[in-house]
């Protein structure tokens, strides 16, 4: 009896077999979208998988650590484990995660550690932006800084003695040439006295540094006078060329132009922060649209989108100008009227 137990036991295992479930992983689309094989689950509901849900892009590191060279407008050469391994470096110092944005398009993270904050962007082209907030912090000196130009130079040098200078009050606007011009009137004249008859009221080495100083503040003055309305410009010529406010199509071919005139106007407009996140965030839907080969003129819902961008943009460039142009001399041409109209106009439309 016992043996034909054991034997229609050993039969039963062999007719039923062995079993396991396979579980397939799901992957990430976007916040809060799945797929699992041929399902997708957006936000709890379920739906077939379209062409377009493709897995999104995802930080991957590796062991040799960090290495992204400074191009032009806080452009990167470098690769995504690079990239990946910055970001994990500025975690473990203590930076948290503002904001991240994952799709298949691009990566997008915001990282900041009190008052210092950087913005990481990478895309599939292998495109790669970091932007600082602040160029003497933490996160600057974390990814290695930058190798300087002859221009950063200068702008570091001209910053460094507008903040110094900052410091107490100084002339500005009307007064500024005028200002410098007695100053340098005092140095010669100091100086004269004091190699000619050995004495004189004022030491023309304390004069003589007062009018470097002015000559730098005169500088970084001139310098200013015309950035502003620059910006305004091209974002204006912007505007044009999306035909904004008008119903004829816009090439798609014309986003090249409008993408020079954006990353123009973020060269210029260094010392707005608010501005270069806007500069930004249009260049990479730009870069997104020109990806769409398959259409000839731009979508009107893309459009109204760049449309609103730009303006939105302009109008924190109006701002700017407008408190900047309060207490200085504006060059009154046939080529600024036009361009200070716009600013007068935004800061109107503003305070209604």
């Amino acid at each position: 009896m016992g043996a034909k137990v054991t034997v229609c036991l050993i039969i039963l295992c062999m007719l039923c077999g062995c079993s396991r479930v396979v579980e397939q992983p799901y992957t990430y689309i976007a916040d809060g979208v799945y797929a699992c094989g041929d399902t997708v689950w957006e936000n709890g509901v379920a739906r077939s998988r379209a062409a377009t849900d493709t897995q999104a892009l995802q930080y991957v590191t590796d062991d040799r650590g960090i290495s992204l060279s400074p191009g032009e407008l806080a452009y990167y050469t470098g690769t995504l484990y690079s990239l990946s391994n910055y970001r994990e470096l500025l975690l473990e110092n203590g930076y948290l995660i503002e904001s991240e944005v994952r799709t298949s398009d691009v990566l997008d993270t915001t990282l900041s550690s009190g008052s210092d904050r950087v913005r990481l962007i990478y895309q599939p082209s292998g495109s790669i932006r970091i932007l600082f907030e602040n160029l003497g912090g933490a996160a600057h000196i974390l990814g290695g800084g930058t190798a300087m130009t002859k221009e950063d130079v200068l702008d570091f040098f001209f910053k460094t003695v507008e903040d110094v200078i900052g410091c107490v009050t100084l002339p500005a606007g009307d007064s500024l040439i005028p200002t410098f011009i007695y100053s340098l009137v005092i140095t010669v004249a100091s100086a004269i006295s004091e190699f000619a008859f050995h004495w004189s009221f004022f030491d023309f080495r304390g004069a003589l540094i007062a009018t470097v100083l002015l000559l730098g503040l005169a500088i970084i003055e001139r310098k200013g006078v015309m950035k502003y309305l620059d910006c305004v410009e091209l974002l204006n010529l912007a505007l044009q060329l999306l035909k904004s406010g008008q119903r004829d199509q816009v090439p798609l071919s014309k986003l090249s132009e409008v993408q020079t005139l954006v990353m123009r106007c973020m060269k210029r407009s260094e010392d707005l922060p608010m501005v270069q996140a806007r500069c930004s965030d249009l260049l990479m839907g730009i870069s997104v649209t020109q990806g769409n080969q398959a259409v000839l003129y731009l979508p009107q819902s893309m459009r109204d989108v760049l449309v609103q961008g730009v303006q939105n943009c302009l109008a924190d460039v109006c701002d700017a100008a407008w408190d900047y142009y309060s207490n200085r001399d504006v060059p009154i041409t046939d080529q600024t009227v036009p361009l200070l109209r716009i600013v007068v106009g935004y800061h109107f439309d503003k305070r209604e």
